[in-house]
């Protein structure tokens, strides 16, 4: 059986945890294909397809997301009420 590769957002603004988190994600086998933004407003523009993230081949839509509560411009909050 293959397996299944998932699609992780992770979403902060300090960048040691995005590289932590991507690091320790990327360890785990080959099974999640890591994409990073760096605040809550990019997110969104991540999940819906907007400006650089329309390519879908590219910026498949997430299965999973981790994010950051406290950042700004968007916070973690903002993305709860998108979807």
């Amino acid at each position: 059986m293959k397996a299944r590769k998932h699609n992780l957002l992770i979403v902060d603004d300090d960048q040691d945890h995005l590289l932590l988190a991507q690091l320790t994600f990327e360890s785990l086998a080959t099974t999640y294909k890591v994409q990073l933004v760096t605040n809550g407003d990019e997110a969104i523009a991540y999940l819906k397809g907007d400006d650089k993230f329309a390519d879908r081949k590219k910026f498949e839509f997430p299965s999973y997301i981790l994010t950051d509560l406290q950042m700004n411009p968007g916070d973690g909050f903002s993305l709860a009420g998108i979807y």
